[in-house]
């Protein structure tokens, strides 16, 4: 069986709620508490990757899946692959384009553990790990180990910045340069068997006077 990328629509409530709700379940993280704040009462479309066995109109809300027939993927295309395919065409075809992706779970001293780990791992602080993934990165098993959750929940960000560090996020600057340039907003969904996308609609911030 093969996935489908679906449009939801901008009045979707099971899909707001199921993205509000993971962005405030990981707001320790410091990026997920500020696009939980400049973004809560944001519109813009939001869209399912989910297996076409799937069918979204029986479920109570969007945490929850069905369990699909044996294999369902042996010969189709796992959700995981159309969002990995989602995202290598947003790098290719966005000027200074970046994806963030929170680590759930990790702290610094976990890195050295991981057994898939992403191509650019960086740290803010010691408690805050995030997946980096830039233009040059266009390896399918790289984009995957970066953006698929090891956890229930993850924040994901398809946004831009000026300049990548090269090394740990050195300031919260970063982190809301990466909040302001916010094109999408991706989280494992379906019991992890799919993702929901958001494109909330970002609005210059008004500038000050005098």
């Amino acid at each position: 069986m093969k996935s489908k990328f679906v449009e939801l629509g901008e009045d979707d409530r099971k899909a707001r709620s199921q993205i509000l709700g993971s962005l405030s379940a990981c707001d320790f993280h410091i990026l997920s508490r500020k696009l939980l704040h400049r973004f809560e009462n944001a519109k813009g479309p939001m869209f399912a990757i989910f297996g076409e066995w799937l069918d979204l109109e029986e479920l109570i809300d969007y945490d929850r899946g069905e369990l699909g027939p044996t294999g369902e993927y042996s010969i189709g295309e796992r959700p995981t692959e159309r969002l990995v395919a989602f995202v290598r065409d947003y790098l290719r075809t966005t000027r200074n384009g970046i994806v963030l992706s929170e680590n759930w779970g990790a702290d610094r001293v976990d890195i050295a553990k991981m057994l898939w780990p992403p191509p650019r791992v960086a740290c803010y602080r010691d408690n805050e790990v995030y997946h980096i993934l830039t233009p040059e990165i266009t390896d399918l098993d790289s984009i995957e180990a970066a953006v698929s959750g090891s956890h229930h929940w993850q924040t994901n960000v398809c946004s831009s910045c000026a300049r990548v560090p090269e090394g740990d996020i050195p300031s919260e600057a970063f982190l809301d340069e990466i909040v302001e340039n916010t094109k999408h907003i991706f989280i494992p969904a379906f019991d992890g068997d799919g993702y929901l996308v958001w494109s909330p609609r970002v609005f210059p911030r008004p500038k000050r006077v005098g």
